[in-house]
């Protein structure tokens, strides 16, 4: 037995040091492993999966292009924690000293330190303020310590309910609750690197964890009652002799300490440990009844279990999980994992809202919607240059309309600039039979450019619509602006003519489609496709759509010229 403390105990000083927060080199290297490294991961995949090795673009490819580039973060962080469990450093694993959490042990640290100092300004003996105290002193040390935190608190509820269940008397069972909460204090002191690591520990190692009954008690004496101090000091004691520290057995172990040991043990069981997961409630009923005549009392064991079954809710959070989802958790517990999936799936959504899959914004500069005049010329939206047109010769007459009743593009000769006259309206048909109208059709309409390769319309009149011309439809500063997702091939000769499909939206009444600053003949084939004809270049160029509405520029809308030479 051990002996009552005195009201004069020498108070918490020089004697009591919880070990502090790890050094700040700590923190920089698990934030470089476990966010910096994977981020970059994440971005080198989605950047690889735009050059288009993954086929053709469309939403299957970038769901791909989004799980390799999650999938490339997560085995990035997976060898981080491997490389830090095998070279022994501190914690269960580098989440612990990612940034918020090594803040978080750090102020944990200095608040036991304020908690310490204010116990040292009481006076001895047992009162409210005391064991306030040091119930915060308590929460604040398991908080710097990832399988420690929020234990204090369910061994106090599972000691209520044992406290319930056995019919204790008010003042038993608030000192049972008390020891419950303050019996593992004392394992501040040990580093975190002997406390967590998964592996058995060396014989100095095991001396040092097992001081931490009798450490507690000579903290928490001067203020709580000796019951209580008892109880802390023999909470791993065992029914057979052989716990510790003082090897107590039978009737020599206090009672409330008896208790104590049955609450602990199966808020050990049911707690996840560097060394293993958490028990399942049954899985830890199971272990602590085969206990029971051994180490711990047999009848406060069939209580706690009563107790347990009468409120699942005390067994903890997870404790409905399956064996194997708990074994994932206590897997990934420690681990960075969590975070960086998190990280790496803001990225992949990011980049997919951009428009094209990178972790580059699209940007997209607007532009005033032109208005048309319905007793003028066409809209400028219908106004494209043809196909070149020999020098000197008349400007042919304008093209049928377009399906839907808009004139067709003008034809403007190449020797047209900015200094040249507008064009002017079609001519009034002149009087006798009309020339006979095209029919309309739903396919695309084909623009080319001068320049460009194709084959132009032969020279000749053209029958004029039948009626005034109908003016295009004045776009809304509500219509969607042009956005280019894809393109497809990315490559193509010098001298021009590759086919490119352009995936996007608000391609609608598109005017222009430009490779750098050449200008494109295209087939706008619907809202979010476009089929352009590169121009001769050189280089790498971006590609840009042009709609009344605005011009889209996407950083990574490149197509790249292969073979070189001089512009054509």
């Amino acid at each position: 037995m051990i002996s009552s403390p005195r009201g004069d105990a020498p108070q918490p000083g020089p004697s009591f040091r919880p070990a502090g927060a790890a050094p700040v080199r700590y923190c920089l290297l698990a934030t470089i492993a476990g966010i910096v490294l994977p981020a970059a991961a994440t971005l080198a995949v989605v950047g690889w999966a735009r050059t288009g090795r993954l086929g053709r673009a469309g939403w299957h490819t970038d769901v791909l292009g989004g799980v390799l580039a999650v999938l490339a973060a997560l085995a990035v962080v997976a060898l981080a924690q491997a490389a830090w469990r095998h070279w022994s450093l501190p914690g269960p694993g580098l989440a612990e000293y990612l940034p918020h959490r090594w803040l978080q042990r750090k102020e944990a640290v200095r608040r036991s330190a304020e908690l310490l100092a204010g116990l040292s300004a009481l006076p001895a003996g047992p009162s409210p303020e005391s064991a306030e105290l040091l119930v915060e002193l308590a929460d604040a040390l398991a908080a710097t310590n990832p399988y420690q935190r929020g234990r204090p608190q369910r061994r106090a509820r599972l000691s209520a309910e044992l406290a319930r269940e056995l019919d204790l008397p008010g003042h038993e069972s608030g000192q049972l609750q008390l020891a419950a909460q303050l019996q593992d204090i004392g394992l501040a002191e040990v580093p975190p690197e002997i406390l967590d690591q998964p592996g058995a520990l060396e014989e100095g190692e095991g001396d040092l964890v097992r001081r931490h009954p009798a450490t507690t008690a000579a903290l928490i004496a001067p203020w709580v009652e000796p019951e209580v101090v008892a109880a802390v000091l023999s909470h791993h004691e065992h029914g057979d002799g052989g716990g510790y520290p003082q090897g107590l057995a039978g009737q020599e172990i206090p009672a409330l300490a008896v208790l104590l040991a049955v609450v602990d043990s199966y808020d050990a069981l049911i707690s996840d440990r560097p060394q293993r997961r958490g028990y399942s409630p049954a899985e830890a009923a199971t272990e602590l009844q085969s206990m029971a005549g051994t180490w711990l009392a047999e009848a406060p064991v069939a209580a706690l279990l009563s107790a347990v079954r009468g409120h699942p809710e005390e067994t903890g959070p997870w404790a409905g999980m399956s064996p194997a989802v708990s074994q994932l958790r206590h897997a990934v517990r420690g681990t960075a994992i969590p975070l960086t999936a998190g990280v790496a799936l803001l990225l992949v959504a990011l980049a997919a809202w951009s428009g094209d899959l990178s972790a580059l914004p699209t940007t997209v500069s607007a532009v005033s919607p032109p208005q048309a005049s319905p007793a003028t010329s066409p809209s400028p939206a219908q106004t494209h240059p043809v196909s070149a047109t020999p020098a000197g010769s008349p400007a042919p007459p304008p093209a049928p309309a377009a399906a839907g009743g808009t004139p067709a593009a003008a034809q403007t000769p190449p020797s047209s600039g900015p200094n040249a006259a507008p064009a002017k309206s079609p001519a009034p048909a002149k009087s006798g039979p009309a020339p006979k109208t095209q029919p309309t059709s739903s396919s695309p309409t084909v623009i080319q450019v001068p320049g460009s390769i194709g084959t132009s319309p032969s020279p000749g009149p053209s029958p004029n619509p039948a009626g005034p011309p109908v003016p295009a439809p004045s776009p809304s500063l509500g219509s969607l602006l042009p956005i280019v997702l894809t393109t497809s091939p990315l490559t193509g000769p010098a001298a021009g003519g590759t086919t490119v499909t352009i995936d996007g939206g608000g391609f609608t009444g598109a005017t222009a489609v430009t490779f750098g600053s050449a200008p494109a003949s295209f087939e706008v084939n619907s809202d979010s496709v476009i089929t352009a004809v590169s121009p001769p270049g050189q280089g790498v160029v971006l590609i840009k759509v042009t709609t009344p509405i605005g011009t889209s520029v996407s950083l990574l809308a490149l197509f790249t010229y292969t073979g070189g030479g001089s512009l054509l």
